[in-house]
């Protein structure tokens, strides 16, 4: 977030702004603390709905598939619970049912 407050990033920061906008959890749907990650006060989706849209539709279609998750940090123990929590029903914005999908 930084790097568009000042220098050469300022002029990004229009850009930034809006996709921070696309990214924000709707005031509307409840909070499932493993799915957001909160900043300055704000809730932004941890994994964007179209990942989990893609596995959903995936397996609809009948398709093997293997995630692999790679991370440059720390951030991989969030990610997985927030899989785990889309796989066990606790997504409010997904509400078709997961049992058909198997986490390991």
């Amino acid at each position: 977030r930084k790097w568009v407050n000042s220098g050469i990033g300022q002029i990004f920061r229009p850009v930034f702004n809006d996709l921070c906008s696309h990214l924000t959890w709707p005031d509307d749907v409840p909070v499932v603390p493993e799915l957001v990650v909160q900043e300055d006060g704000v809730n932004y989706h941890l994994l964007v709905p179209s990942f989990f849209n893609l596995i959903v539709r995936l397996k609809l279609q009948g398709r093997a598939f293997n995630l692999v998750l790679r991370t440059m940090g720390s951030d991989l123990d969030p990610v997985g619970r927030a899989i785990d929590a889309f796989c066990n029903e606790k997504h409010p914005l997904f509400a078709e049912p997961m049992k058909f999908v198997t986490t390991t």
